[in-house]
C-alpha cells in the first residue's frame, strides 16, 4: 500500500472501549486502522473520571497533546500532573501510563511513530 494523503472525520474511525487489564477507557483511531498512511497511528482518547490506561511500554515513541480535563502521566518511574494545553513526549521502551483522578473526563490526541496499534507489540506492567 502506497502512503497517501488522507482525511478522516472524527466519526470515521474505529473506537475500541477498554475495561480490563489495560485500563478503563475510551480510544478512536483517525490513522492507522487501516489507512494508506504507513507511518502514524493517531486518534483520541477519553479516560472517564477514575479511569486510566495502565503502565505499559512499547518499541514507538509517543506523544499525548491534553485536549481537556487533567489527569496524571507515569512516565519512565515519574509522576507529572498534565491539563488541557499540555503535551507529553514518550521515547521508545518508556514504561508510561495515564490516569485521570479528576470528576470530569480528560481528553487527549495521541500519535505514534508506528503502522497501527496491532503493529506495536505493547508490553503492560
Amino acid at each position: 500500500m502506497s502512503i497517501q494523503p488522507v482525511v478522516r472525520r472524527g466519526t470515521e474511525g474505529t473506537t475500541e472501549r477498554w475495561s480490563d487489564e489495560r485500563g478503563t477507557l475510551e480510544f478512536t483511531t483517525l490513522i492507522g486502522d487501516g489507512t494508506p498512511t504507513n507511518e502514524l497511528t493517531a486518534g483520541t482518547c477519553r479516560i472517564r473520571p477514575r479511569g486510566s490506561l495502565h503502565k505499559h511500554s512499547h518499541a514507538a515513541s509517543e506523544i499525548y497533546y491534553i485536549l481537556s480535563g487533567s489527569g496524571v502521566v507515569h512516565l519512565a518511574g515519574t509522576e507529572h500532573d498534565i491539563e488541557a494545553g499540555d503535551m507529553v513526549f514518550i521515547p521508545s521502551h518508556s514504561v508510561h501510563g495515564i490516569t485521570n483522578p479528576g470528576t470530569v473526563d480528560l481528553e487527549f490526541v495521541f500519535t505514534y511513530a508506528a503502522d497501527s496499534l496491532e503493529d506495536e507489540r505493547t508490553r503492560y506492567a
